[in-house]
């Protein structure tokens, strides 16, 4: 009986089919391939792979790979945030509250031509923080006046001669308490 001829170490070669170390190949198939090489099983060789990262081929007049870019929200984020804030600090410390407004107003006005512009997708968050910031701004206005109308009536309480007893009630008759 003769021995076929071949490399042994091949395994498509005749020597090297009979050995048993290789799965026998299926009638009339493709040989099996190892992992990791050839192409994905039905996608064939012309096929580019289903995520090739957006670099197919350009067509007449540009390029395939113009992404849009990510909306740029931020402006209105922070007018918002600077509105709620000037609401806050408008009723508890009406000077910040007041600088709060203010910034959120602007802040507010910058979302809003941002959105209109089509850069930013929150133009209805940006009209809130304007709002917000306007309420924030006649809340600290308001309680500065009242503020500065019990500085003035109470000037008149703070005369070092009159004794604590006399201030207390001084203040009392000119704030109605």
């Amino acid at each position: 009986m003769s021995t076929p001829t071949g490399d042994p170490n091949d395994p498509n070669s005749p020597a090297h089919a009979g050995s048993g170390d290789d799965p026998a190949p299926s009638a009339g198939g493709p040989a099996p391939i190892a992992p990791g090489y050839g192409p994905a099983p039905g996608t064939g060789y012309g096929a580019p792979p289903p995520d090739a990262g957006g670099f197919g081929q350009a067509g007449y007049g540009g390029a395939s790979d113009q992404r849009t870019s990510a909306p740029r929200n931020g402006l209105g984020v922070a007018a918002l945030i600077m509105g709620i804030l000037a609401v806050l600090f408008g009723v508890f410390f009406f000077p910040l509250g007041f600088v709060l407004g203010l910034v959120g107003v602007g802040l507010g006005i910058a979302g809003r031509r941002r959105a209109k512009r089509g850069e930013a997708t929150n133009g209805g968050a940006a009209l809130t923080g304007v709002v917000l910031s306007v309420i924030g701004l006649v809340i600290a206005i308001a309680f500065g006046f009242l503020f500065g109308y019990i500085l003035s009536e109470a000037a008149d309480c703070t005369d070092p001669e009159l004794s604590q007893a006399e201030q207390q009630q001084c203040l009392e008759d000119e704030l109605g308490n």
